[in-house]
């Protein structure tokens, strides 16, 4: 479910990128939640972090967005992972 779209749409000039934000159930071993997931930062469930990598499609001033029309894909990364990749050094 699509509970917020205030990005800025391609053809305008915007002060502020505006935000989105999707609902999402998701489920870890027995743990199932269902939480917002928004453009401004990761959230935490269980011992993954959860973050919105791409929306589409982008907005049009002009267009309504169908909420069927979204395709949002969401990274998902373990904590362990994560403290893993911050400290290999490249």
């Amino acid at each position: 479910k699509i509970s917020e779209d205030s990005r800025c749409p391609f053809d305008v000039q915007c002060v502020w990128a505006g935000r989105f934000t999707t609902s999402v159930t998701i489920r870890s071993g027995e743990k199932m939640m269902t939480m917002d997931l928004s453009s401004e930062g990761p959230v935490m469930f269980d011992d993954y972090k959860l973050y919105i990598l791409h929306v589409s499609p982008e907005p049009i001033s002009t267009l309504k967005i169908e909420e069927s029309d979204y395709i949002v894909t969401i990274h998902v990364i373990s904590t362990a992972a994560e403290d893993m990749l911050k400290s290999a050094d490249y």
